[in-house]
C-alpha cells in the first residue's frame, strides 16, 4: 500500500521549528539578514515500506502547488490555509497555470490531465491524454493565452488550442455551467511528431523575435530549439549525457539546463553556446529578487554529508548564499515572479524513512530589505503595512507609489481611461502624505497626465503646497520652486492661446526648456500669429539664455517663411527685431546682413514691386532698429549703404529702364557694374546725359577712378564689338568719341585712341580718322602707335578684302604666307595688293612677291601674264627671276620623275611650256655673257622631261652621273625586251638622250636578250654592232656580244659572227688593258677553236677531235696514253652511232629527234663516264691544264650533240650529276693554282678565262674577290683580274657594285706601282673622284711633296689645298710620340705657303692643337713670330705674350689633376701624351677665358702659391686673386681623415702666411671669415676662426675703420662661439637648437640643463657648462644658484574643474594641467642633473637642509627628497642624509598627500597626518570640496594607498568621478579597484563603465583601434546587466565607425537585436559589415559569432 501524505500542519512558530528540527541557520551576505524558517508541515498517515516520496511542486504569487506522490494540496496565505486536497491516480509529471493564474493543469503520468479552477477550488475535468502514459509519460506542460502545449518523452506534441480561458473564467464567476461547458467542447486538439525520433527528457519554451513560441528540447542526443509549428528543428547542440532540467529567462536570452551528472550548463539561445558551467547540483530554479537582480537556487550535491542550497549570481555564477539542508530536499518553482524562495525539505524517523516534508521559506532577515523589495514589486499596501509594523520611514512607500502613479497617469503609458481620475486622486492623495516639499513639486512638474484639467491641477496643488509654508529658514527654496511652478503654469497659458483646444497634442512635445527651439518650429510651420504670441511672452527669456549666441541669432533669422510677402512680414518684424537685438548689440550686423538679404530676394519674389518694395522694407527696419542704435558709422552702416544703393536702383528702374539685378548693382566690381550701366543705354546720344546725371556721381560717391573706369568700359566695349575686317562704321564708334571727351587722364586718352584704331573698321569713317587726328597731337609715346597704326590702314584694307584676320608685321612666316594667299588669285589686283602687303612689311622682297606669282601663273599654264609680267620688271630682276623660275621648272620635272602622278604631270607639262619663253627672256637679257653650266643645265633637264615619254625615269640630279644613266639604259633595254617587236631606233634615241653611245646600248640590249632567251635579237644587235663607230668602248662590247652568241643555242650558227666580233674586239682594245690582241683573239671562243680543230680534220672523226684537244706533249708516260686511249676509244665508241655529218658542211649534228629521251639519257650517262675515266687519270698525274680543256671539250659536245639539254629536266639532271659538278670542281681548283703562281703567261690567263667560263658569274665572282683581297702587288696580274670581273659581270647581265668593284681595282693598279713603296692601299675608292686618294696621300707622311704636286697636276686638283691639308694634318696629329720628326716637316710644308696662308693656318688650327702641347705651340707660334713684319702689332705682342706663358709653363709641373669640367672639353680628348693633363696646365691663351680662369683658379694652392705670387704678370691673374684663391681652394679639398693633428696645423699655418699676403686687409678679412663659415668641423673651426679673429685684429689695427673695428668684435664673437660648439660637440650635446643660442651663453647654459634628458648626461651638461662659463667669464654658481630656485618648487594650478564641465573635459586630462604635471616632473629631472657637477657636495647639502626644514613647504620638501633619492647611491644616502630607501620612500609618499593636501587649503604636519583618520579625512575632502575634481583624485588616491573597505566612501568617490567625466581616473581606477572584490563585482561601479565605454564615441576624431579595445572591455565586465547598452549603442551608431556596433550583438537581447541588424543595414549589407569587422578587428573575442549573428538575423534571413 503507498504512502498517503494528508496531514497538512500550518501552526509553527520559531520554537517549535527548532524543538522539532534543530536551530534555523542565519546567514549575513552582503550586509543582508537571510531568515529560513518553516511554513508548514505535510505528514505520511500509513508509510508503508520504507521510500523515498516524490514531489512536485509549482506557485502562482500567493498560490501553492505540492503533490507528493499521488496527493495533491494547493495552499495559499504563505501555506498557512488549505485550499484543496485530492488525491491523483498516479504521480503528477507536469504541472502548468495559466497566464492569470486561475486555472491549474496537472499531468500525471498515468496519462490524465486534470483542471482546477482555482477562485472555486473546482475540479473542473480529468481527461485522458492517448499515448501520454508510461513509458511515453509527460515531460513538460504549459499554458499560453489559448492553446495548452504538452509534450511526451517520445517527442509528441499535444496541442489543445481554442481554448478560450478568459471567457471560461467569466463563465464560472458566473456560475454559468452551460457556458462552460460550451466553452469546453469548442477546445480543438492537434498532435505534432518532432522530426528527432528520440526521447525527450526535459523541455522549456521561449519566445522569438516575433513573440511566437519555440519549444526548447533536451533528446538524448543533444539539446534542441523546435519550432513547432512548422516542425522545423531551428538549431542544436550536442550533449554528452541526458538533460533533467531546462529553464529559460525571463528575457528569452539564455537557457538554463541540468544533466544526469549534476552539470548545471548556461546556453546562449541563438547558437546554443554554453557560457559558463556548474557542476555537482542535484535540482536548480531561477529566482528575480527584483526587476534587475536574479538570483539561481541549486542543491548543491559537491558535499553528500552537509547537503546545502546554494544562491548564485546568474552571470557571475558565485556562490552568495548557502543554507544547510537535509539530504531530502525539493526546490519549489514558480509560474510568475516569486515572492519567496521556497523548499520542500524531508525529516527521516529512526528507520532513516522520510515521514514528514517541512514547507520552508527563506526570505529577507532585515525588515528594511523586505520592505525595499514590497516597493520594488509593486506592492504599496503590503509594504505601508509591513513599514509601520516595524516602525520604518513610510515615506519610502509614499514616494514610490507617487512615482508609479506618476508613470500610470503618463499619456505614454496603456492606463484605461476610466482609471485616469481614480488614479489622478490617489496620486494627489499620495503626495499629501508626502513631507519632502522638493519631492512633491518635482512630481507636480513631471507628471504627464492626458489632459490640461490634470495639468492645471497638479501645478496647483504644487502652488498649494508651496503657499503652505511659513517657515522662514525654507523661503529661498520656496522662492526657487514657486519660480519653476509659475514658470510652466506661464507658459501653458502661452501654448494655450497659441493652440487653444488641442493644446494637449502639441504640450508634451514643446521643448518647455528651451523656448528659442519651440519658437524655430513655430516659424516652420509659418504660424507668424502663434510665432508673435510666444515672442512677446517670453522674448526676454529667449534673447536672454545665455546658450543665446550667434548661431541663434542666424537660425531664428534664416527660419522665417522665405516666401511671405513682405506686407505681412514687415508689422512682425517691427516688433521682432529690436527687442532681439536690445540686450546684445553683437546682434546687430547679424540682422543687418539679414535685413539686406531678405531686401534683395523680393527681386525675385515680389518682382513686380522692386524695387521700391525692398525700399520701403528696409527703410522701415531701419527707422525700428533706430530706437536701439541709430548711429550710421557703427554696426548700421550697411543698411544705410544698402538703402542708397536701393534709391539708386529706383532711380535707374523708374528714370532710365534699366533691369539691373541687384547681385549686379552692388557687387565688389565696380567697373562690372558700370559696364552693365552703359551697355543698356539705347543710343549713343543718351550716353552724355547718363554720365552727367547718374554715372559720375555714382563714382564719385564709390571713390572710383573715373578715367581708368570709362577706358575700362571703352576696352570691354570694343573687345565684344565688330573687329577692323568688318565693312561700314561701327556702332560703337560715337559713343567711345563720346567718352573719350570725358577723359582728363593723357595717358588714359592715348590708350583709349589707340585701342579703338586697332578695332576699327577699314577704310575708317570720319568720326576714327578724328579720333586719329586728335591721338597724333597727344604728347605721349603711344602717338608713334597711332601714326603707325594709321599708316596700315592699307594693309587692312587689303587684307580685309582676302577675308583675311590674322597679320603680325613681325612675323615674316605669317606675311609670307598671307601674300602666297594673295596670289594665289593670279590675277593683275591680286599682284599690287601683295605688293601693297610686301611694302608694308619690310621683311619680304617685291622680287620675292613677283617671282612666287610668275610661279603659280606658270603651274596655271598661263603664258601672257608671264610675259607680260617679265616685261614690266627691270633687266636685273628679270634675270634673277628667271633664275629662280628655272629653278622651280627643275623641281617640278623632278617631282614628277619621283612620283609620276597626273597632277605632278600636269605641273610638269605647264612648267616645260614656259621653259622656252623663260630661257629667251633670260639669254637676252645676260647676252654674251653665257653660262655654260645653265646651257647644260637646261639641256639636261629637257633630256630628262623627254625620256619620261620613253618610260624612262632619271631625275635631274642623277643624270649628271654617268652610272645613273647606265642604270636607266639597261632598265629600258629589259622593257624594251618584253615587246614582240624591238624598236632599234627607240633604243638609239634613247641612248642619245642619255648621252651613251650607241655601242653601249647594243651591249646592254645583248645582255637582256641573254637573259629572256632571245637569240634573235642577240644576233640582230650584234650585226648592228659590227655597223656602229669605231671607239675603245668597242672592244668590250664585241667581246661579251661575241660571248654571248657562244653561250646560247645558235652558237653552232653563228661562228663566223664570233670570230668577227672577236676580231673587231681584239683591233679596238686599248693600249692601257696591258694585254696584246693576240691574247685577247685567243681567249674569246675556245669553241670555235674546237670546230676549227673539228673541221681540219675533214671528217667528223670524234677521236680526232678529242684527242687533238686532249693529249698534249706532256704526256711523258706511254702507261697514261694507253689509259687515255682506252676511254676515248670507248667515248667515241658511245657516242658515234648517234651522230651524223650534215649535208653540205663540216659541223657536226646532234642526236635526231628519232632518239628516244631514254636512249639519249643512257647515251649521254655511258658517255659522260668514259670522259670522267680520262680526267681523272689526268688528275692523278697532276695535270690540271689537259683535264681542264677535256673537261671543256666534253662539256662543248655534249650540247652540240643533246640540242634538247636547255630546255628537258631530266637531262639536265643527268648532266648536273655526271658531269657538271666536276667541272665546277675540276675548274675552282685550277683557278686558284694558276692565278696564285708564281710566273704568270698567256696560256695561264687563257686557263684562268676557262676557268671563269665553267664556274660562272656567282661562283666566278666569289673566288674573284677571294683572289683580289690574295693577290699580291704586280700590277698585270691585278689588273687582269679586275678586267676579267668587270667582263664577267656584264655577261652576267648585272651592273651597280660589283662593277664599281672591278672598275677600282683597275684604277688602283694605275698607281699602284707609285704609291706601293709607301704602302697606300685604297680599299673601293670612287671610279670618278680622286679625292680620297689625295686624302690618303696627305696622309702618308713618307710620301714627298714632289710626289704631292705630281698628283694634283695629273688630276685637277688645287695644290695649294694639298699643302694646306697636309700641314693640318701634321699640326693636328703632332703628339708627344711624334714630336721630333714632325716639326721640321711642319715648318716645310708651311715655308711653301704664303705669310697670309700661313697666318690663317695658325689660327685655325691653334684651337684643334692640344693646349697640353707647348712644343707644336712654341713651334707655330715662333713661326708667327719671325713673321712678325706681316703680322698687327697687337697680335705680334699677343705672340710675344704667349711664347713667354709657354717658357713658364714648361718649366712647372701641375699639382693637380684636371677636374670634370676640364674632362668634358673638346681639347681634352684631342691627341696628346697620356701624361700632359697630368703634369701640364691647359695652355691659357688657348682655350675659353672662363674656362681657362676656372683651371687656373683650381691649380692655387697655398703649397705653390708662391710661385704664382712671383709670375703673375704671365696671365691676367693678379696677386690678391692668387691668394684668395689658393686658401679657397685649400680649404674646398680639406679633408681631415688623411691628416693628423701637426698636418692640420701646418695647413692652418700655411693659410695664414697666404692671407698675409693678400695686400687688402679688408678682402683677407672677408676670406678668413668664409674659411670660418666653411669649415665647420672640429678643431678646423677653432682654427679659422682664431685666424679669421687674426686678420680682423689686424683690419682693425691698420686702418683704424670703423668697419674693421665692427668686423673684429663679431670676429670675437665668433671665436666664442666656436670655442662653444667645440665644447658641446666634444661632449656631444651639439644641435640646431643650441647654435640659435651660442650668442647669449646664459640661455645656453640654461638651455642644456632644461634639455638634461637621461641621468648618463647629466656629468656632460655639467662639464659643458664650466667651460661656457669660463670662455665668457661668467659665475656658474650664481647660475645654478637661480635656477635651482626656480625648478625646485612645484608649478601649482588654482584653476577650477567646473569650467571643463560643459565641453565634457576632463580636468585632469586637459592639455594645461597635462604640462603642468609634465613640467613639474622636468624641472624635477633638472634638479637632479644640477647635482651632477664637480660642485655636487655643496648642492647635496642645500637640498638636505631644504628637504630636512619643516619651515619648507612640504611640496618643496618632497621634491627635494625625490632630487637626492635620484642622485645619489643608497650608500650615499645614509652618508648624506642618514637615510634608509624604504624610509625615503614612506617619507616622499606622506609628503605628496602633504602638498596636496596644502593646496586644498588643509594644512598638516606629518606627525598629525600619521595619527590622523584616513577615512575620516576621506569625508571630510568629498564633503569640502565635492565639486572639485581635486579633491576627489586626492581622495581616490588615499583610498586605494589605505585600501579603504568603506562602501559609503567608495559610492561617494564613484558618482563624483562619474559626474566630472573624468575618463584617466576612471581607468586608473578599473585598473586599482579590481583587486578590492566587493566593489569590483558591485553596480556601483556601473557609471564608470558607461563613461569608460562611451567616452571614445563621443569624440568624432577617436582612433579605432581605441574604439575597438573599449567595446572588448566588455566580456570582462562583471555587471554586464548593468551597463547601458541602449546609450553605448546609440553613441557607436552616430559615430564615424557605426559598423563597430555590430561588436554588441552578443550582449544585446534578442527583442532588440534584431532593431540593430536593421540600423546596421543602413550603412552596408551584412556582408560589407561582415568584411569591415574581419578588416578592422580579427582579433576582436566570438568574431565568428557575430558573424553567424549578423548573417542569421538578418532581414532576408527572419524574412525567409
Amino acid at each position: 500500500m503507498s504512502a498517503c501524505w494528508n496531514v497538512i500542519n500550518t501552526e509553527w512558530d520559531p520554537d517549535q521549528e527548532t524543538a522539532n528540527f534543530g536551530t534555523r541557520q542565519c546567514v549575513v551576505i552582503d550586509a543582508a539578514l537571510f531568515d529560513v524558517v518553516t511554513l508548514a508541515t505535510v505528514e505520511c498517515t500509513n508509510p508503508g515500506e520504507k521510500s523515498e516520496p516524490r514531489v512536485n511542486g509549482n506557485m502562482w504569487e500567493q498560490y501553492t502547488v505540492l503533490t507528493i506522490d499521488n496527493c495533491c494540496h494547493i495552499l495559499t496565505d504563505s501555506c498557512q490555509t488549505v485550499l484543496k486536497s485530492f488525491s491523483l491516480d498516479s504521480f503528477s509529471s507536469c504541472l502548468g497555470w495559466s497566464l492569470d493564474g486561475k486555472f491549474l493543469f496537472i499531468v500525471t503520468e498515468g496519462g490524465f490531465m486534470s483542471v482546477i479552477y482555482i477562485p472555486d477550488s473546482l475540479l473542473l475535468a480529468t481527461m485522458p491524454l492517448p499515448n501520454f502514459s508510461i513509458p511515453n509519460q509527460t515531460v513538460y506542460i504549459t499554458v499560453r493565452k489559448d492553446e495548452v502545449l504538452v509534450l511526451s518523452s517520445s517527442g509528441v506534441l499535444l496541442r489543445l488550442s481554442n481554448l478560450n480561458l478568459e471567457s471560461l473564467a467569466t463563465a464560472l464567476s458566473n456560475k454559468n455551467g452551460p457556458k462552460a461547458k460550451e466553452i469546453q467542447s469548442g477546445m480543438k486538439q492537434e498532435v505534432v511528431d518532432c522530426l528527432l525520433k528520440t526521447k525527450v527528457t526535459a523541455a522549456t519554451v521561449i519566445e522569438d523575435l516575433k513573440g511566437d513560441a519555440l519549444l526548447v528540447i533536451g533528446s538524448i542526443h543533444g539539446i534542441f530549439i523546435w519550432d513547432f509549428t512548422k516542425n522545423v528543428i531551428i538549431t542544436g547542440a550536442p550533449l554528452s549525457c541526458l538533460l533533467r532540467q531546462i529553464e529559460t529567462t525571463i528575457c528569452n536570452k539564455f537557457i538554463i539546463a541540468l544533466d544526469d551528472e549534476g552539470r548545471l550548463i548556461c546556453y546562449d539561445v541563438d547558437f546554443l553556446l554554453p557560457i559558463y558551467c556548474i557542476e555537482s547540483n542535484g535540482q536548480f530554479v531561477l529566482f528575480e529578487l527584483d526587476k534587475k537582480t536574479k538570483r539561481i537556487l541549486t542543491t548543491d550535491m559537491a558535499d553528500m554529508e552537509n547537503r546545502s542550497i546554494v544562491m548564485r549570481t546568474f552571470k557571475g555564477c558565485e556562490v552568495e548564499y548557502r543554507v544547510l539542508v537535509s539530504d531530502f530536499c525539493y526546490l519549489m518553482s514558480s509560474s510568475t515572479k516569486q515572492n519567496d524562495i521556497m523548499f520542500i525539505e524531508g525529516a527521516r524517523d529512526r528507520d532513516g524513512n522520510v515521514t514528514t516534508l517541512r514547507i520552508r521559506k527563506m526570505a529577507e532577515g532585515r525588515p528594511i530589505d523586505r520592505l525595499m523589495r514590497l516597493i520594488a514589486r509593486g506592492r504599496f499596501d503590503e509594504g505601508l503595512h509591513f513599514a509601520r509594523n516595524f516602525d520604518l520611514d513610510a515615506q519610502l512607500v509614499y514616494t514610490a507609489k507617487a512615482n508609479r502613479l506618476s508613470l500610470e497617469l503618463s499619456v505614454w503609458a496603456n492606463t484605461k481611461p476610466e482609471q485616469i481620475s481614480c488614479k489622478f486622486k490617489d496620486f494627489i492623495d499620495t503626495l499629501d502624505c508626502i513631507t519632502e516639499l522638493r519631492f512633491v513639486v518635482e512630481s507636480c512638474l513631471k507628471c504627464a497626465p492626458t489632459t490640461v484639467e490634470y495639468i492645471r491641477s497638479s501645478l496647483s496643488y504644487a502652488r498649494k503646497r508651496l503657499n503652505l509654508i511659513k517657515n522662514k529658514d525654507e523661503e529661498c527654496e520656496r522662492v526657487q520652486y514657486v519660480l519653476d511652478v509659475c514658470n510652466v503654469q506661464e507658459k501653458l497659458n502661452t501654448f494655450e492661446l497659441i493652440y487653444g483646444q488641442n493644446l494637449i497634442q502639441h504640450w508634451y512635445v514643446i521643448d518647455m526648456k528651451d523656448m528659442f527651439n519651440t519658437l524655430i518650429e513655430i516659424l516652420n510651420m509659418e504660424e507668424m500669429t502663434s510665432a508673435l504670441i510666444l515672442w512677446q511672452r517670453h522674448s526676454v527669456e529667449i534673447v536672454t539664455d545665455p546658450s543665446f549666441g550667434e548661431e541663434e541669432t542666424l537660425q531664428l533669422l534664416g527660419s522665417i517663411p522665405s516666401d511671405m510677402k513682405s506686407a505681412i512680414l514687415l508689422p512682425w518684424l517691427q516688433h521682432v527685431l529690436p527687442s532681439l537685438v536690445q540686450f546684445d548689440s553683437e546682434r546687430i550686423p547679424l540682422v543687418i546682413e539679414w535685413i539686406i538679404r531678405k531686401s534683395a530676394s523680393f527681386e525675385v519674389t515680389e518682382r513686380p514691386e522692386w524695387p521700391r518694395n525692398a525700399l520701403k522694407f528696409a527703410d522701415t527696419l531701419l527707422s525700428s532698429l533706430k530706437k536701439v542704435n541709430d548711429s550710421p558709422d557703427g554696426p548700421m552702416a550697411p543698411l544705410f549703404d544698402s538703402i542708397q544703393d536701393l534709391n539708386e536702383m529706383v532711380v535707374l528702374y523708374e528714370n532710365y529702364k534699366i533691369p539691373i539685378t541687384f547681385s549686379k548693382f552692388t557687387q565688389e566690381n565696380k567697373l562690372a557694374t558700370i559696364n552693365l550701366l552703359l551697355n543698356w543705354l539705347p543710343t549713343a546720344a543718351d550716353v552724355g546725359p547718363f554720365l552727367d546725371v547718374f554715372l559720375l556721381p555714382f563714382m564719385r560717391r564709390r571713390a572710383m577712378d573715373i578715367d581708368e573706369s570709362i577706358f575700362h568700359y571703352i576696352l570691354n566695349l570694343l573687345h565684344n564689338s565688330v573687329s577692323w575686317w568688318h565693312s561700314g562704321q561701327a556702332q560703337w564708334e560715337q559713343i567711345v568719341s563720346t567718352l573719350i571727351t570725358y577723359i582728363k587722364s593723357i595717358e588714359v586718352q592715348a590708350k583709349s585712341i589707340l585701342a579703338a584704331l586697332c578695332q576699327a573698321p577699314v577704310p575708317w569713317s570720319s568720326t576714327v580718322t578724328a579720333l586719329a587726328e586728335k591721338g597724333k597731337k597727344l604728347e605721349h609715346p603711344l602717338a608713334e602707335k597711332i601714326k603707325e597704326e594709321h599708316s596700315i590702314v592699307p594693309l587692312k584694307t587689303v587684307l580685309r578684302h582676302y577675308n583675311i584676320h590674322v597679320f603680325d608685321l613681325t612675323d615674316t612666316l605669317l606675311m609670307e604666307c598671307i601674300v602666297r594667299n594673295i596670289l594665289k588669285q593670279q590675277t593683275k589686283d591680286c599682284l599690287e595688293h601683295a605688293l601693297t602687303v610686301a611694302l608694308t612689311s619690310s621683311a619680304i622682297s617685291e622680287n620675292h612677291v613677283r617671282t612666287t606669282y610668275l610661279t603659280n601663273l606658270m603651274c596655271s599654264d598661263k603664258h601672257d601674264l608671264i610675259v607680260e609680267t617679265l616685261s614690266q620688271m627691270s633687266k636685273n630682276e628679270r634675270i634673277d627671276c628667271c633664275r629662280k623660275l628655272i629653278h622651280f621648272i627643275e623641281g617640278s620635272v623632278n617631282s614628277y620623275v619621283n612620283k609620276p602622278k597626273p597632277i605632278t604631270q600636269k605641273r610638269a607639262d605647264a612648267c616645260m611650256s614656259c621653259l622656252n619663253e623663260i630661257w629667251k627672256s633670260f639669254k637676252s637679257d645676260i647676252g654674251k655673257q653665257n653660262d655654260p653650266s645653265l646651257n647644260r643645265r637646261i639641256s639636261d633637264l629637257r633630256n630628262v622631261y623627254r625620256l619620261m615619254s620613253h618610260g624612262v625615269v632619271v631625275s635631274t640630279n642623277a643624270y649628271c652621273y654617268l652610272k645613273k644613266r647606265q642604270n636607266a639604259l639597261r632598265n629600258f633595254c629589259n622593257v624594251l625586251i618584253e615587246k614582240e617587236v624591238m624598236d632599234y631606233t627607240q633604243l638609239n634615241r634613247v641612248a642619245h638622250l642619255l648621252s651613251l653611245p650607241e655601242s653601249f646600248a647594243l651591249q646592254e640590249q645583248i645582255l637582256s636578250a641573254r637573259s629572256a632567251g632571245k637569240d634573235d635579237v642577240m644576233v640582230t644587235c650584234s650585226q648592228r654592232l659590227l655597223d656602229c663607230l669605231a671607239g675603245t668602248e668597242m672592244a668590250e662590247a664585241c667581246y661579251l656580244a661575241a660571248q654571248c652568241l657562244n653561250q646560247s643555242s645558235r652558237a653552232h650558227d653563228t661562228i663566223e659572227l664570233q670570230s668577227q666580233l672577236a676580231a673587231k674586239a681584239a683591233t679596238y682594245c686599248s693600249s692601257e688593258s696591258l694585254m696584246d690582241p693576240s691574247e685577247l683573239c685567243c681567249l674569246v671562243n675556245l669553241r670555235h677553236l674546237i670546230q676549227k680543230r673539228c673541221s681540219a680534220v675533214g671528217t667528223p672523226d670524234i677521236y680526232s677531235s678529242i684527242s687533238s684537244l686532249g693529249v698534249y706533249q706532256d704526256f711523258t708516260t706511254p702507261i697514261i696514253n694507253r689509259d687515255i686511249m682506252k676511254y676515248l676509244s670507248t667515248a667515241q665508241a658511245r657516242v658515234l652511232p648517234y651522230l651524223e655529218p650534215t649535208n653540205g658542211t663540216n659541223s657536226i649534228v646532234g642526236l635526231s629527234a628519232r632518239v628516244q629521251l631514254s636512249e639519249a639519257a643512257e647515251a649521254l650517262r655511258e658517255f659522260a663516264k668514259e670522259c670522267l675515266g680520262v680526267i681523272q687519270v689526268l688528275r692523278g698525274c697532276r695535270q690540271l691544264m689537259p683535264a681542264l680543256y677535256l673537261a671543256y671539250a666534253s662539256d662543248s659536245l655534249v650540247h652540240l650533240m643533246f640540242l634538247q639539254l636547255p630546255i628537258n629536266l631530266d637531262l639536265v639532271a643527268v648532266y648536273n650529276n655526271t658531269i657538271s659538278k666536276h667541272f665546277d670542281e675540276l675548274s675552282s681548283q685550277l683557278l686558284v693554282r694558276v692565278m696564285t703562281a708564281n710566273r704568270p703567261d698567256i696560256p695561264d690567263m687563257a686557263l684562268a678565262t676557262s676557268c671563269l667560263l665553267i664556274l660562272g658569274p656567282k661562283e666566278g665572282f666569289k673566288y674573284l674577290v677571294d683572289l683580289v683581297k690574295r693577290s699580291t702587288s704586280d700590277r698585270r696580274r691585278v689588273f687582269y683580274i679586275g678586267f676579267l670581273g668587270r667582263l664577267l659581270f656584264k655577261l652576267a647581265a648585272k651592273g651597280g657594285e660589283e662593277e664599281e668593284f672591278f672598275d677600282s681595282v683597275i684604277l688602283r693598279c694605275h698607281w699602284s706601282m707609285k704609291l706601293a713603296p709607301f704602302g697606300i692601299h685604297v680599299q673601293i675608292p670612287p671610279i670618278d673622284e680622286m679625292l680620297p686618294i689625295m686624302d690618303t696621300l696627305v696622309t702618308v707622311e713618307d710620301v714627298p711633296l714632289e710626289l704631292l704636286s705630281s698628283f694634283c697636276s695629273n688630276f685637277p686638283m688645287n695644290l695649294n689645298v694639298a699643302l694646306v691639308s697636309r700641314a693640318q694634318y701634321l699640326i693636328v696629329s703632332t703628339d708627344a710620340t711624334n714630336m721630333k720628326g714632325r716639326i721640321g716637316k711642319i715648318r716645310d710644308v708651311l715655308s711653301q705657303l704664303a705669310p697670309n696662308e700661313v697666318q690663317k693656318l695658325v689660327q685655325s688650327v691653334r684651337c684643334k692643337v692640344s693646349p697640353y702641347n707647348y712644343e707644336l705651340l712654341s713651334c707655330l707660334l715662333g713661326i708667327l713670330h719671325d713673321l712678325h713684319l706681316h703680322l698687327p702689332d697687337t697680335l705680334a705682342l699677343e705672340v710675344k705674350t704667349v711664347l713667354e706663358l709657354l717658357e713658364f709653363l714648361s718649366c712647372y709641373e701641375r699639382s693637380i689633376p684636371p677636374g670634370i669640367m676640364e674632362f668634358q672639353t673638346a681639347f681634352y680628348r684631342l691627341p696628346g701624351s697620356d701624361e700632359w693633363p697630368q703634369k701640364r696646365l691647359p695652355m691659357y691663351y688657348n682655350i675659353d677665358s672662363s674656362l681657362a680662369k676656372n683651371i687656373y683658379y683650381e691649380e692655387f694652392h697655398v703649397s705653390n702659391w708662391a710661385i704664382w705670387y712671383n709670375s703673375s704678370s704671365l696671365i691676367p691673374i693678379n696677386r690678391d686673386e692668387i691668394c684668395m684663391m689658393a686658401v679657397n681652394n685649400t680649404v674646398k679639398r680639406y679633408n681631415k681623415d688623411y691628416l693628423d693633428q701637426t698636418q692640420i696645423e701646418s695647413v692652418f699655418n700655411k693659410i695664414k702666411q697666404c692671407l698675409d699676403s693678400i695686400s687688402t686687409v679688408s678682402r683677407a678679412a672677408a676670406c678668413a671669415g668664409d674659411i670660418t663659415l666653411r669649415l665647420t668641423t672640429s678643431p678646423e673651426n677653432y682654427y679659422a676662426a682664431e685666424l679669421h679673429m687674426h686678420q680682423c685684429e689686424k683690419w682693425k689695427n691698420e686702418s683704424c675703420d670703423p668697419s674693421g673695428v665692427a668686423a673684429y668684435n663679431k670676429s670675437v664673437k665668433v671665436h666664442q662661439r666656436v670655442q662653444t660648439e667645440e665644447s658641446l660637440a666634444y661632449f656631444k650635446l651639439w644641435n640646431k637648437r643650441y647654435e640659435t643660442l651660442t650668442p647669449y651663453p646664459e640661455r645656453l647654459i640654461r638651455s642644456l640643463y632644461e634639455d638634461c634628458g637621461t641621468s648618463d648626461r647629466f656629468q656632460d651638461i655639467n662639464s659643458a657648462a664650466e667651460n661656457i662659463c669660463q670662455i665668457y667669464d661668467l659665475n656658474l654658481k650664481v647660475l645654478k644658484h637661480g635656477m635651482m630656485q626656480e625648478w625646485l618648487p612645484m608649478i601649482e594650478q588654482y584653476q577650477q574643474e567646473d569650467f571643463y564641465q560643459p565641453y565634457g573635459i576632463e580636468s585632469n586630462g586637459t592639455t594645461q594641467d597635462l604640462s603642468v604635471e609634465l613640467q613639474n616632473k622636468l624641472n624635477l629631472e633638472r634638479v637632479i642633473c644640477l647635482l651632477s657637477g664637480s660642485d655636487c657636495v655643496s648642492w647635496i647639502a642645500y637640498l638636505r637642509d631644504k628637504a630636512l626644514s619643516d619651515e619648507e613647504r612640504p611640496a618643496v620638501r618632497m621634491r627635494a627628497l625625490t632630487a637626492l633619492q635620484a642622485a645619489l647611491t643608497e650608500d650615499q644616502m645614509m652618508e648624506h642624509m642618514e637615510l634608509h630607501s624604504y624610509t625615503l620612500n614612506l617619507r616622499i609618499k606622506v609628503l605628496n598627500f602633504l602638498s596636496r593636501l596644502e593646496v586644498l587649503g588643509l594644512v598638516y604636519k606629518e606627525d598629525e597626518f600619521e595619527v590622523t583618520d584616513k577615512a575620516d579625512l576621506i569625508r571630510a575632502l568629498l564633503q569640502s570640496g565635492a565639486s572639485t575634481q581635486r579633491c576627489i583624485t586626492l581622495a581616490m588616491d588615499l583610498a586605494t594607498c589605505n585600501i579603504i573597505q568603506d562602501a559609503d566612501i567608495w559610492s561617494s568617490i564613484l558618482e563624483r568621478v562619474v559626474k566630472f567625466n573624468m575618463l584617466e581616473t576612471a581607468h586608473s581606477l578599473i585598473k586599482d579597484i579590481s583587486e578590492i572584490r566587493y566593489l569590483w563585482i558591485n553596480p556601483v561601479m556601473a557609471p564608470v563603465w558607461n563613461l569608460i565605454l562611451q567616452a571614445p564615441f563621443k569624440q568624432n576624431s577617436s582612433d579605432e583601434n581605441c574604439c575597438i579595445s573599449a567595446l572588448g572591455m566588455l566580456w570582462g565586465c562583471p555587471i554586464l546587466d548593468d551597463v547601458d547598452l541602449d546609450s553605448l549603442e546609440k553613441y557607436v551608431l552616430n559615430h564615424d565607425y557605426p559598423y563597430l556596433a555590430a561588436l554588441l550583438l552578443p550582449f544585446i537581447r534578442n527583442t532588440k537585436r534584431f532593431d540593430l541588424i536593421q540600423k546596421l543595414q543602413d550603412f552596408g549589407t551584412i556582408e560589407i559589415l561582415q568584411k569591415k569587422l574581419f578588416e578592422k578587428c580579427p582579433t576582436f573575442p566570438y568574431l565568428d559569432l557575430i558573424k553567424s549573428l549578423l548573417s542569421r538575423n538578418s532581414v532576408g534571413n527572419l524574412e525567409e
